[in-house]
């Protein structure tokens, strides 16, 4: 299944089960919202949290029910049913919160989710392929897409350089700056 990532579990806190989780949503509400929570689990206690969509489809999903939320210093606490004891939180280090795509909120005309763009075809604005966008790196400048064909391109996600998005035609049309 195709996941969108919302949350990452980053540390367990104190002993009574509660979770740290750092917020990747521009709707943070939803936390607020949800009854419960489906979390992807690492293969590992403590394993890197997944990047790309085939990583993310290759991890076990687990849906828990929400017993409290509350904020603490630009994070939120979650306390998880079945989650009490700071052992059991240990075990969801790592652990991303996701939804399904059909639960994501519309965005304004001319803006993608990660999900929608990671996959399209890349294509420089001569028509030649350079091929498949694989992972969308964020950075506080703009973000860089990871194109991997016969050499793996770094793209920046700029107006210069992002020509055209067709998501539905599965197609991305840039034009490459000196060096790339």
């Amino acid at each position: 299944m195709k996941w969108v990532g919302i949350g990452l579990v980053t540390a367990p806190h104190g002993v009574h089960g509660e979770v740290r989780v750092r917020v990747d949503t521009d709707f943070p509400e939803r936390f607020e919202e949800a009854k419960t929570l489906t979390l992807l689990l690492a293969s590992e206690p403590g394993d890197r949290a997944p990047r790309t969509a085939s990583e993310r489809a290759a991890l076990q999903s687990r849906a828990f029910d929400v017993e409290g939320i509350r904020s603490h210093k630009r994070m939120l606490l979650l306390k998880l049913k079945g989650v009490d004891d700071r052992d059991a939180a240990e075990k969801l280090r790592n652990a991303e919160i996701v939804i399904r795509p059909d639960q994501v909120k519309p965005l304004p005309e001319g803006s993608w989710y990660i999900f929608d763009l990671e996959g399209l075809e890349v294509f420089d604005e001569e028509g030649r392929r350079l091929g498949v966008l694989d992972e969308v790196l964020q950075s506080a400048a703009n973000d860089v897409y990871v194109v991997k064909g016969e050499r793996e391109i770094l793209i920046p996600a700029i107006k210069d350089v992002i020509r055209e998005v067709d998501v539905a035609g599965g197609r991305m049309t840039v034009k490459l700056l000196e060096g790339l």
